[in-house]
């Protein structure tokens, strides 16, 4: 029986396993990196979201400063003056409602003409309360003259009610009450 082949005391040397190594680290490499821009590129998209979203808020410390107290004020008023009674009566107190509205706004408006211009979402902001005392006081001159019509809300450009926009550009400090939007009496006494 022939013998068996006689194999070197020492390993083979081993020329292939080293490149393999370094495209593992390459490729390890690269994805990192990858990973590394991917989570950069949603920090910097979620930051530019959340700065928009915020850009629509009133911020400004000298606008806040008076339009927490005049909107405190006014939601008091509002909130105190209940529509009831004939169509005359609802109407009285709706224009009385709109006053409060109008007293806010004066007492914001008030403001320096530079501090107001500094602050776009609170310039949108009173162009938005304009737009509802409008609608609200075209709603009162109807109920004046007997009919029974319906508070039509205004809807920005993109069709969304204003509201929304509103209680966001005030939120927290000053949202629309309630009572504003829902003027209809419980009970109406026709005289």
């Amino acid at each position: 029986m022939p013998s068996p082949p006689e194999f070197p005391h020492h390993p083979p040397t081993r020329t292939s396993a080293p490149a393999l190594s370094r495209l593992w680290l390459i490729a390890a490499a690269i994805l990192i990196a990858a990973t590394i821009a991917a989570v950069i590129g949603a920090l910097i998209v979620l930051t530019r979201i959340g700065d928009a979203d915020f850009a629509s808020r009133i911020d400004d410390s000298e606008v806040i400063e008076v339009l927490v107290p005049a909107c405190d004020r006014m939601t008091v008023e509002v909130e105190d003056l209940t529509v009831t009674g004939t169509t005359q009566e609802q109407a009285a107190i709706i224009e009385e409602q709109n006053a409060a509205i109008s007293r806010m706004l004066t007492t914001i408006r008030e403001l320096p003409t530079a501090t107001l211009a500094r602050d776009e979402p609170t310039i949108k902001w009173l162009l938005d309360w304009d737009a509802l005392l409008q609608e609200r006081s075209v709603y009162a001159a109807e109920l004046e003259r007997g009919h029974l019509p319906e508070l039509v809300i205004p809807v920005d450009p993109e069709g969304e009610f204003i509201i929304e926009r509103m209680d966001d550009a005030g939120r927290p400090d000053c949202v629309v009450p309630d009572a504003l939007l829902d003027p209809y009496p419980v009970e109406v006494d026709e005289a």
